[in-house]
């Protein structure tokens, strides 16, 4: 309530931004990407059900400019933004625990507050395992 407020072009822009950085690291797909029939060329089988399947590959000038890119994505679309989640939990964690302290309420608030505290610090640390859990594979 006491920190920065957004205005509703901070959003536009943000969703903006976003959408541009997804695009411009989507660009290798586009340029390295073909479609090859090769794989099913090979194929010892009295009736070849492939013949006319084609599948989409990925035809990198060279093996480390592919772990480059490959690594790359990890770092942007992976590590960066579980930083960043960690970081703004964190604050909100540490914001809230400093502001409990600051409050002097009665007894009987003080543990509603106590156990509603712990069901917001369980979400939030939740909340980052869900993200590392669900977006690592």
């Amino acid at each position: 309530p006491s920190g920065w407020k957004p205005m509703v072009r901070h959003s536009y822009l943000a969703v903006a931004i976003t959408w541009l950085v997804g695009c411009f690291i989507s660009l290798p797909f586009l340029f390295f990407n073909v479609l090859d029939n090769s794989p099913f060329q090979n194929i010892s089988l009295p009736f070849n059900p492939f013949t006319d399947h084609f599948i989409c590959m990925e035809r990198w000038p060279s093996e480390h400019k592919r772990l480059a890119y490959t690594t790359s994505l990890l770092l942007f679309q992976y590590c960066l933004p579980l930083i960043l989640i960690l970081v703004c939990y964190l604050r909100i964690f540490l914001r809230l625990r400093r502001r409990k302290y600051m409050v002097e309420r009665t007894r009987d608030n003080r543990q509603k507050k106590a156990k509603g505290s712990k069901r917001i610090n369980a979400m939030l640390a939740s909340i980052v395992a869900v993200f590392t859990v669900c977006w690592l594979p």
